[in-house]
């Protein structure tokens, strides 16, 4: 068995969002230092929440409180 180790050489962003007429607050870790664009953003919710809509999203610090979701586009 061998272990697989993140690099978190990136940011991580807390959004809020709209499912199903809920509110959500999650995380996304996006490996790179560029600031994604919306459409980035819903892309990600997108494939946990299917049809969500995004309320905002800001920089900040990881929160062990909040669900993560790491966006890491594998080829």
């Amino acid at each position: 068995m061998t272990a697989v180790r993140l690099n978190e050489y990136g940011k991580y962003y807390y959004v809020e969002l709209v499912w199903r007429g809920r509110m959500y607050r999650v995380q996304i870790f996006f490996p790179s230092l560029q600031k994604p664009q919306r459409q980035e953003i819903q892309k990600q919710a997108n494939k946990i929440y299917p049809g969500s809509r995004i309320l905002s999203y800001v920089e900040a610090g990881k929160t062990p409180d909040l669900p993560m979701i790491y966006a890491l586009d594998v080829t």
